[in-house]
């Protein structure tokens, strides 16, 4: 590659963010996946390459037990093509960490699901969740977390639940639990039309609460700007042995 200087480290800002409010987050597993790098004209005459690392990570409070991190790339991904005869191989992973808390073991895992337009990209999809229920459908206990990229309707979607159950449906308290997508500005009006960013679980485990953060006026930065193009869930749950 040629684009080696680093302008932004998102996973760095995040943590430099967290330590100024006085928490104490480790990465406790993560994984690369696509690594991509184009030409963009500055002129006429004159070119520069812009490259683009993507990862999936888990931060752990400090204070959390946690082992055996691990991670792994999606054998069904998508080729794009940027101009005829050139494509880039878009590689998306997963990763997780095993966790002990009050002494109840159970693993947590973090995905980015390729996006989903219809047709073959759906149907990248749903081979990402198969891998994913054919490499952890055995876990006695197991939170899955991400940008899933598809919600319900989406057979993806059906696919992950008829094996994982999904922590907002569960909880049950109405509401459809939006999340994706505000405009990219980030200066606009709320547009938020689908719920795609999932916690998913398996297992003896309850969910005591669940919500949307990031969603209302108050929540944007003081510049007047959207958290994220996404709203966050979060949620409560109690894990049993």
């Amino acid at each position: 590659p040629n684009a080696t200087d680093v302008y932004i480290d998102f996973l760095a800002v995040l943590t430099d963010s967290l330590t100024a409010r006085g928490l104490d987050y480790v990465v406790a597993s993560q994984v690369q996946n696509a690594d991509v790098e184009l030409p963009v004209a500055k002129s006429q005459t004159e070119f520069f390459d812009v490259r683009l690392t993507d990862h999936d990570v888990i931060l752990a409070r400090s204070d959390i037990e946690t082992a055996n991190p691990g991670s792994g790339g999606y054998q069904v991904e998508v080729r794009f093509e940027i101009s005829p005869g050139d494509s880039i191989l878009f590689d998306r992973g997963y990763t997780w960490v095993d966790v002990t808390k009050d002494e109840v073991d159970f693993v947590f895992l973090n995905t980015h699901f390729e996006v989903s337009a219809g047709g073959q990209l759906e149907i990248v999809q749903r081979a990402q969740a198969n891998q994913l229920i054919q490499e952890f459908a055995a876990e006695p206990r197991l939170i899955a977390v991400g940008d899933f990229n598809t919600g319900p309707g989406d057979l993806p979607y059906t696919t992950l639940t008829g094996t994982f159950t999904d922590a907002w449906t569960a909880w049950g308290a109405g509401g459809q639990g939006l999340t994706c997508c505000q405009p990219e500005l980030l200066t606009e009006s709320q547009n938020l039309y689908s719920r795609i960013d999932l916690i998913l679980y398996l297992g003896n485990i309850q969910v005591l609460a669940a919500d949307v953060v990031g969603e209302e006026t108050g929540d944007k930065t003081p510049g007047g700007l959207w958290p994220s193009d996404h709203a966050g869930v979060v949620a409560t749950l109690e894990i049993q042995e």
